[in-house]
């Protein structure tokens, strides 16, 4: 799958939804893939997160479903899980006032130690800050409809 059509597609999918996204997600998301070949896997894990998230909202937290995760230390940052064969990827997401809004997206690296989320936590609140401030504005997804 071609990565413009393939970036395309995500956000064909996001405008199908109540949420929002930092506009940089999108290259985080093609960096993620890069030559994957998980792109078609990538959308479909990507479509039943989202529709958990866009119906349950902050609830999705407190679930069952173990692909969705307050992070410690954390009061506003969450993450969601997307594992294809061996590649763990993680979006991170907040809340805001009207709604969810995904921030950044990375790949976990497998190994007997667990992903330090510290830069992509940091990224995460930098974009969260931006789009509270207005300085970036976060891509309504029910405008690219």
């Amino acid at each position: 799958m071609k990565k413009s059509g393939f970036i395309l597609d995500i956000q064909i999918l996001l405008s199908s939804y109540d949420i929002k996204f930092h506009k940089d997600l999108l290259v985080d998301i093609n960096n993620m893939l890069n030559k994957s070949g998980n792109e078609k896997k990538f959308i479909s894990l990507l479509t039943a997160r989202i529709s958990m998230l866009d119906q349950a909202g902050q609830n999705v937290i407190y679930s069952a479903d173990r692909n969705f995760e307050s992070l410690k230390n954390e009061t506003e940052l969450y993450s969601m899980h997307l594992t294809i064969k061996r590649n763990a990827y993680r979006i991170l997401f907040s809340f805001l006032d009207d709604g969810s809004v995904l921030l950044c997206g990375f790949t976990e690296k497998q190994g007997k130690r667990k992903t330090d989320y510290t830069a992509s936590k940091q990224i995460a609140r930098r974009r969260l800050h931006e789009i509270r401030e207005g300085k970036n504005e976060e891509i309504d997804s029910r405008n690219l409809k």
